[in-house]
């Protein structure tokens, strides 16, 4: 089988099988395109069936020495290398898996970033007062906080996915996942006064711009951007929009809400991915410990 039939295949099976979001499944034919190239071009390799440890070894140096790759980005490749030739032992399509011999890429994780109550308080004020449309710009942002929702989650939410009298909403996330979430009384206000104000549209997703289409992804960055920037957030580094799901896990944990409750809320295929937030809270007993006055 050549390289790019196999690729074809793995995309297709990710894709109708897995059901991986649109994004994932590009950056895994990015991912393996780099791989392909290289295996063309320094081993003149074209089918799968020619492709040995030491090719993906070479490919690592490679993109390490190279390419500049850190770690993080790495491992990420070795992943998808990883998945793809899992996929072909499983269809039969090789005998031997030759990334069978490396070990996964180690990197430190950089603990997230997050708001505190009170920064989350002023942000959501700020958004009141200072979006371009501010009855849905609260109502967005509260549900990220409460919920904490990805932005592309937030996207796509459409309005039966909302069920404002019992205070629920559906949510589908990665790898076309639902999970219900409640909704406290605060944020069901939020959305009852902004779907008042929704402007009529032939489209479904909740949140539209002002051109009555779907806020994309893009949209909301440059909103939350926009709002930052008229408050002393501003000179926070490293904080997105993205940090605002920091912030709501975050929150929640310090809450004392177990790691499989919050696993679910977040939407986490793995407890493990959920655990980041338990190193957030142990460095912050860990400074409050360093303040102790029999130190």
């Amino acid at each position: 089988m050549s390289l790019d039939e196999a690729l074809r295949d793995f995309l297709a099976y990710m894709d109708i099988e897995r059901g991986y979001s649109t994004n994932t499944i590009e950056g895994y034919r990015v991912d393996l395109q780099v791989l392909f190239r290289y295996l063309q071009v320094e081993h003149g390799l074209e089918r799968v069936s020619e492709i040995e440890p030491r090719h993906i070894r070479h490919f690592l140096a490679y993109v390490k020495t190279e390419r500049r790759n850190c770690n993080k980005t790495m491992a990420r490749k070795l992943s998808v290398i990883k998945s793809f030739f899992a996929f072909l032992l499983k269809e039969g399509r090789l005998d031997r898996d030759p990334s069978r011999g490396f070990d996964t890429i180690r990197f430190p994780r950089r603990l997230p970033v997050f708001l505190s109550r009170e920064e989350a308080e002023d942000f959501l004020e700020a958004a009141g007062k200072y979006g371009p449309e501010p009855t849905r710009d609260f109502a967005l942002f509260l549900l990220m906080l409460q919920c904490g929702l990805r932005v592309s989650e937030v996207t796509t939410l459409t309005l039966d996915c909302l069920d404002l009298e019992n205070g629920m909403i559906r949510v589908t996330g990665k790898g076309a996942k639902e999970r219900l979430l409640p909704l406290t009384s605060r944020t069901v206000r939020a959305l009852e006064a902004y779907l008042k104000e929704r402007p009529s549209s032939q489209h479904r997703e909740v949140f539209l711009n002002r051109r009555r289409r779907p806020l994309t992804t893009d949209g909301v960055r440059h909103i939350f951007r926009r709002i930052v920037s008229h408050t002393y957030l501003k000179d926070r580094p490293h904080l997105t929009v993205h940090k605002l799901r920091h912030t709501c896990l975050t929150l929640l944990l310090q809450q004392g809400v177990d790691l499989r409750t919050l696993q679910h809320i977040a939407g986490h295929a793995s407890v493990a991915t959920t655990q980041i937030y338990t190193h957030v809270t142990q460095e912050q007993v860990r400074s409050a410990m360093e303040k102790h006055p029999l130190g």
